[in-house]
């Protein structure tokens, strides 16, 4: 999945954040704090940077005529000014990871893998480990979804395996996906199941829709 745009002539493509739940203007928004946890600091949009144009292409370039630009975003830009496309799911792996770092600010917390682990300095606290993904999870089909299958296979060995006993699916929430739905993995587990804890998260993105609305951007 790739977001972002491609220009071809005078006619501007984006490729937005899908979710049902979110207008146009509002997965724009997505795409701009996916774009924030993704790249360096100084290749950073402002507020004021991210309501200057009409759609992701105008929002860069009108950026370029920044005398203050940064000499890597304008690198980063001209390298592919026709054509600019990220990976959504590596974009929203790093959100996810920032943001736990943000709420987690006593916590060790780590990208080992293709995964996040959030180790607290209390005792007797299991760890956490994150696996998470911007598939489109709905309750009817778990049987069937291999990408949240292969999670759950992985979390079990994980628990079998290591002194991780706590592990959280994290996928974007949406109309057939709203609620946390824990996973009882006892065929496939050693322990008992009120030693370890499997939960399919719905992520939010309400975070990215509603500081538009306090002329924020954090």
């Amino acid at each position: 999945m790739k977001v972002g745009y491609t220009k071809e002539g005078n006619k501007v493509i984006e490729y937005l954040p899908s979710n049902e739940l979110y207008s146009k203007e509002n997965r724009r928004l997505v795409f701009f704090k996916l774009y924030k946890y993704y790249v360096d600091e100084d290749m950073q949009l402002s507020p004021s940077d991210v309501k200057n144009g009409k759609n992701i292409y105008e929002v860069f370039q009108n950026k370029l005529k920044d005398k203050n630009i940064s000499i890597n975003l304008k690198k980063f830009i001209d390298n592919s000014q026709n054509n600019m496309l990220f990976d959504l799911n590596d974009m929203f792996f790093h959100l996810v990871y920032e943001r736990a770092k943000k709420v987690n600010p006593h916590s060790s917390v780590k990208i080992i893998d293709d995964t996040i682990v959030i180790r607290d300095n209390k005792k007797d606290t299991t760890p956490t480990l994150l696996y998470v993904s911007y598939a489109n999870i709905d309750k009817k089909t778990f049987d069937t979804n291999s990408i949240l299958q292969n999670h759950i296979d992985k979390s079990a060995k994980i628990i079998n395996e290591t002194d991780i006993k706590q592990v959280y699916l994290v996928y974007p929430k949406h109309s057939e996906f709203k609620k946390h739905i824990q996973i009882n993995l006892s065929e496939k587990v050693k322990c008992e199941f009120d030693e370890y804890r499997v939960k399919i998260i719905p992520y939010s993105f309400s975070f990215c829709t509603n500081n538009r609305l306090q002329g924020d951007y954090k």
